[in-house]
């Protein structure tokens, strides 16, 4: 029980870490999209920078909105690290408490579990903006967990006959291309970011959280993004490192390369071409191995 206490710890302070540096690294990226340096004043090539930021956040005054649920404003961002946590609880090199079949179960529940602190945020402060966010964080997480349940059975279904299935270039490049889509809506990410909109919403359904709120917020979608990222190392590249860091540039780099689509057309994108492609790829994998 001590030796668990202290693995979790151990990830706890990694995660940390590690989104400290994932920012510095975005940060580097864009400015090399937009032809500029990114943080470099910060000791050397501005490694010290994500700590001082993070220090300014929580130096920054908490403000208690008036009317507003104390007791919500404190457990939503305090729900959503711990759904991080319950998430990386299935990578195998640190616990070893489940099968491949019920971790991808597990997944599945934590998954569906995370649209409730985007719905609580969003009435927590009785602001439109954050209303509406929560209302496309909601729509849109339905959206996407019917397609990444249905490519998560596929991976469980034909894991040890991928090798059967590899032969077919074309369909399994599709897979990979459909599951990298749903992993940005996932994200948040642009240019899938509908329920943080800063240009119609003003940051949605965390408008108005400060300080340690909006950190543990902000630590929760890089958290996520560095989770994913291993998450398709896993399922494709038989958990290669070099490949997390290829998959996490990837996703920063379609941030920058691409403009954020209109929601009616992510729900389109979705419901009625992304949903019946998977369902034929489903179709296409049992013809190849029956």
């Amino acid at each position: 029980m001590f030796l668990q206490i202290i693995l979790v710890l151990l990830v706890i302070v990694m995660i940390l870490q590690s989104v400290a540096f994932l920012t510095l690294w975005e940060r580097h990226v864009f400015g090399l999209t937009q032809n500029r340096l990114g943080p470099n004043k910060i000791v050397f090539s501005g490694v010290v920078q994500p700590l001082l930021d993070g220090v300014k956040l929580l130096k920054k005054e908490q403000i208690m909105i008036f009317n507003s649920n104390w007791f919500l404003l404190v457990l939503v961002p305090s729900l959503r690290f711990f759904l991080l946590l319950m998430e990386w609880i299935i990578v195998p090199y640190l616990f070893n408490f489940f099968t491949l079949t019920i971790s991808l179960l597990f997944f599945l529940v934590v998954l569906g579990c995370s649209i409730y602190p985007f719905i609580l945020a969003g009435i927590t402060k009785k602001r439109k903006f954050g209303i509406l966010g929560s209302l496309r964080a909601r729509k849109q997480t339905i959206s996407f967990e019917i397609l990444f349940s249905l490519l998560l059975i596929i991976f469980i279904l034909f894991r040890n006959r991928i090798t059967i299935i590899s032969l077919n270039n074309l369909a399994l490049s599709v897979f990979f291309f459909i599951f990298f889509i749903s992993v940005l809506v996932e994200l948040n990410r642009a240019p899938f970011d509908f329920s943080e909109g800063e240009s119609e919403l003003v940051s949605g359904y965390n408008v108005e959280f400060r300080k340690v709120g909006f950190v543990i917020f902000f630590l929760k979608e890089y958290g996520k993004l560095i989770f994913f990222s291993f998450l398709l190392s896993v399922f494709f590249v038989e958990s290669s490192f070099f490949f997390v860091l290829i998959f996490i540039a990837s996703i920063l780099y379609v941030r920058k390369s691409f403009p954020r689509l209109r929601y009616d057309l992510l729900i389109k994108l979705f419901w009625f071409f992304l949903l019946p492609l998977v369902i034929n790829i489903l179709g296409a994998f049992l013809m190849i191995i029956s």
